[in-house]
Formats: C-alpha cells, sequence, structure tokens
C-alpha cells in the first residue's frame, strides 16, 4: 500500500509540476534512455539502448500535451504558437528538445484533432569512458589503443556518423586523453559534452538561437572566431554543419593541433565530400582544388561510427 501511494504521489507531482508521462519515463528508463518521441496525445515511444520501443503512455487530451510543452518551453524563455510553430529548445537537465504543432504537425489524434509532436533527446549525465566501449563492442581494443596515441600525439579527427550514432559520447570519452597541461575550448549547439579533464583546462561556449523578434542569434561561427582570440590550445566543435567549417579547418590548419569535431555522413570517403560541400557552401566561388588542399592539411584521421538495425553502435573504420 505504501508503494501504491508512493507512486500516486509522483503521478500527481509529474503532472501538475514536471511533464506527465514524459518525467515518468524519464524516472523509470534511467541512463539508457537516448530519445522519447511524442507523436499526438495518444503515442509516446522512447528509443532505449538505440531501439524504439512503444511504451503504454499517453496524454489525455491535447491540452494535457499544450501545457506540459508550454512547461518545457518556459524552461528556456521559449514559447511556441501558430505564427511559430517550431521550436528548438532545452530542459534544465541539459536534454534537447524539438516542438512541432498544428499546422505544421499534420496527425490527427483519435479525438479527429491536430495533434503536436515533441522529440526529447536526453542528456546522459555520466559520460561513457573508453573501458565502457571497449566492453559494449562499440571499439575494439586495437582501435582504442590506436585512437589514445592519436590523441595524444594531436592529430585532427572527424568523427563522422548518421544521427544517434554516439558521436558526441565518443568524442566525450577522447577528450580523457588530452593533456591537462592543454587548455580545451568546446563549442556546441547545445551543451552536451562533458569533457574528462580537470574543470581549469576546459572552457565551453553554447550557442544561442535568436528570439521571437529574430535578434540576439550567437552562431557556432562567431563562437569559432573570439574561441580563436581566446588561446586555445585545442579546440572542440560539437557538430560542423555549415559555414563555421571554414573557420574550423583555418584553425586546425594554423596553430591548433588535437581539434575535434562532428560530421553526418554514412562513411568516410561521404564525410569528405561533405566537407567539401560545406565549404563550398560557405564560400560558393572558391577553386575545388584550393578546397581540397585545406582539407588534406587540415584532417588527419576520420572516424566512422555505425548504429545498426538492431540499436548496437559500431565504430567500423579509421581513415
Amino acid at each position: 500500500k505504501q508503494a501504491l501511494k508512493g507512486e500516486i504521489i509522483e503521478f500527481i507531482v509529474d503532472n501538475l509540476l514536471y511533464y506527465g508521462p514524459i518525467s515518468t519515463i524519464m524516472k523509470l528508463a534511467g541512463n539508457d534512455l537516448n530519445d522519447i518521441i511524442v507523436n499526438t496525445k495518444d503515442y509516446i515511444d522512447v528509443i532505449y539502448a538505440g531501439q524504439t520501443i512503444i511504451t503504454p503512455f499517453k496524454f489525455r487530451s491535447e491540452d494535457e500535451l499544450r501545457r506540459v510543452i508550454n512547461r518545457m518551453l518556459n524552461e528556456s524563455n521559449r514559447k511556441v504558437d501558430e505564427a511559430n510553430p517550431i521550436v528548438s529548445s532545452k530542459l534544465s537537465d541539459g536534454s534537447r528538445i524539438e516542438v512541432q504543432i498544428p499546422p505544421i504537425a499534420a496527425n490527427l489524434d483519435s479525438e479527429g484533432k491536430a495533434g503536436s509532436y515533441v522529440t526529447v533527446r536526453k542528456f546522459r549525465e555520466i559520460p561513457l569512458i573508453l573501458e565502457s566501449m571497449i566492453d559494449s563492442g562499440l571499439i575494439d581494443f586495437k582501435m582504442a589503443y590506436f585512437l589514445i596515441k592519436a590523441v595524444k600525439g594531436k592529430l585532427n579527427i572527424v568523427v563522422s556518423g548518421g544521427t544517434s550514432s554516439g558521436k558526441t559520447t565518443f568524442l566525450n570519452a577522447l577528450t580523457r586523453f588530452i593533456d591537462e597541461g592543454d587548455q580545451l575550448l568546446t563549442i556546441e549547439d547545445t551543451k552536451e559534452m562533458k569533457p574528462q579533464l580537470p574543470c581549469h583546462a576546459i572552457r565551453s561556449f553554447e550557442a544561442r538561437i535568436a528570439n521571437e523578434e529574430g535578434v540576439g542569434e550567437v552562431s557556432i561561427e562567431t563562437l569559432l572566431k573570439t574561441a580563436l582570440r581566446s588561446s586555445p590550445r585545442r579546440i572542440v566543435v560539437g557538430e560542423c554543419r555549415g559555414v563555421e567549417i571554414v573557420t574550423m579547418l583555418n584553425a586546425m590548419n594554423t596553430g591548433h593541433p588535437g581539434s575535434m569535431t562532428t560530421v553526418h555522413a554514412d562513411d568516410t570517403k561521404e564525410a569528405i565530400v561533405r566537407l567539401e560541400n560545406m565549404f563550398l557552401e560557405a564560400r560558393p566561388t572558391a577553386n575545388m582544388t584550393f578546397v581540397r588542399q585545406q582539407i588534406v592539411s587540415a584532417v588527419d584521421l576520420v572516424v566512422q561510427l555505425i548504429r545498426f538495425p538492431d540499436g548496437k553502435r559500431r565504430l567500423v573504420k579509421i581513415s
């Protein structure tokens, strides 16, 4: 009876103060939870240890779902409405959220009304260490030994992989082998990295999206430029996906050996093509031979991570 009473109290508190069934799922699932996907009030799926699982949880109504969405967005002073139906934000624990509401979200719920969508990318509080990755089969012992030497030897590394293949987690694990005398500067869209170094050696920057009036944006490229004037030894950019690649390659080429970043690609060759394309988007008039020379002289290693259909992640290639 006492246990049931405790569960009922928790359920009421979650609904009144927190995020309803989303909070309940976070508590139940623990550290292996990757994502929570709300598809209208009727369906809440989770990606747990890399695999998608349907849960029995649901919201009672679209109004209740919208209340929870507003509560989540309030934590970073953002709001969603018909004029602004897509919002990216983060929760106080560091988890990322992506919200889409009608009319953009077009699925009908069981009551025949258009329903909202929410995706929560869970923030991992305890960073994975390389030993755990070897135990879980993500990386083989010889690869790990080689990469430790590469980090200590200050090679510039690009980690390539698809969505949810573990790129940021992997970067985190590599930071442990950076010499603590090296000033490390991390730059991310949403702070997810927890470098495994003494605090005095790390400075972290987080980008900021524009407010409702469209002002106040601080882009990754802006942060990279200010970073270069802040005497870092090494720079880690959580993900390069646009014009910032030009500044990143310049940094790797001009006195910041041992820098690292991630890109979205399914193979190490494709990652190089992705870097070329991003560079050309930023500098459309650039000569292709010059672009390739920049990449070749800047990047030493490309590491490929893949998430397989069974949810397992693997490091499959070092080029």
